[in-house]
């Protein structure tokens, strides 16, 4: 369900992760234990889930989920635009609404959208 070269970035990577299929919304990729920049949020860690879109890699990745919620530890509120639950794989994840500005096939990957992830919840 991924392309070669996203599966080889996910075992470079060293990340715990499979592609499972959702009732509601097709493949999504979960991987396991990601960390998080503790000094931002008020978890080390979260599960991530990514939607895989039918026409991905023609098609942008758009949006991710973590599980469990994490809230900013600056003022224990959400980030802007991720205050919303939604049910996949029957459990409650947390969407951060967040879109890529430009996709280019053939060029962006789960590697250039994880970037952008990164750098989000990871320390910079």
């Amino acid at each position: 369900m991924l392309p070669d070269e996203d599966v080889a970035f996910l075992k470079k990577k060293k990340f715990n992760w499979s592609v499972e299929k959702c009732a509601c919304c097709g493949p999504v990729l979960i991987i396991r234990e990601y960390l998080l920049d503790e000094k931002k949020y008020d978890q080390e860690k979260t599960d991530l889930m990514i939607k895989i879109p039918a026409m991905y890699s023609n098609a942008a990745l758009d949006m991710y989920y973590v599980r469990p919620h994490v809230k900013l530890r600056a003022n224990g509120e959400f980030p802007q635009a991720a205050n919303q639950i939604e049910k996949h794989l029957e459990a409650d994840w947390q969407r951060f609404s967040r879109h890529v500005p430009a996709w280019t096939p053939g060029v962006d990957s789960l590697a250039s959208f994880l970037a952008l992830v990164s750098a989000e919840l990871q320390k910079s």
